[in-house]
């Protein structure tokens, strides 16, 4: 509790969609995250419903203002998508949440609009606040937007081993976002942990 998990996308790479597979695992684990869209014309809601959710799953508000928004006190809260229109008060922005997530408690997941090229927009000043930050990004953006990762830029407090990329396949007819190791349609490199596990299996032991 009190942390805080930024997750970047270009525009149309489905911030909302991930949003929404968020709020369906917290749904599954019995909790209600509180929704804040920022994006106008945001289709949130069929999103919910195609992959499974109810009136009641969410709760949900939509603002204009990020510096108006105000947590509500001990609850899991995703923000859907944060943009600094003046770059240089990107740091002050996320003080802002940083200090709401403080004095209210609660989790917050904040989605944010990347640049063409895939990076932060003044990254520097946006990782510094969060004690987690990650970029999703497709394998191959003409490629029927199928197979993606999060890119991890940021992990404050790691348990053990940690990765810098999962891999995850998206299911258009579902809208699911799921990993994508267990795939064997997927790209070679995502066979590796697969061909590891079935040679531990075979032969035993750890492998590095």
């Amino acid at each position: 509790w009190g942390d805080m998990v930024l997750i970047g996308g270009k525009p149309s790479v489905g911030k909302t969609t991930i949003a929404m597979n968020i709020a369906k695992q917290l749904k599954v684990q019995g909790k209600i995250p509180y929704y804040i869209n920022l994006e106008t014309g945001s289709r949130f809601g069929r999103t919910a419903e195609r992959l499974g959710m109810n009136v009641g799953d969410i709760n949900w508000t939509t603002s204009s203002n990020p510096k108006t928004i105000e947590i509500e006190k001990g609850v899991i809260t995703i923000i859907d998508w944060l943009m600094v229109e003046d770059k240089c008060e990107t740091d002050l922005v996320f003080k802002y949440f940083t200090e709401q997530l403080q004095k209210k408690g609660g989790f917050l997941f904040l989605f944010q609009q990347l640049k063409d090229n895939n990076d932060f927009f003044a990254p520097n000043l946006a990782k510094q606040f969060p004690s987690f930050a990650c970029r999703y990004i497709y394998d191959n953006e003409e490629d029927n937007r199928i197979f993606g990762s999060f890119k991890i830029d940021k992990n404050r407090e790691p348990k053990g081993q940690w990765t810098s990329n999962i891999a995850c396949k998206y299911d258009h007819e579902t809208m699911l976002l799921e990993e994508a190791n267990a795939y064997a349609e997927s790209p070679i490199e995502r066979q590796i942990p697969k061909e590891l596990e079935n040679a531990q299996r075979i032969f035993g032991g750890d492998f590095i």
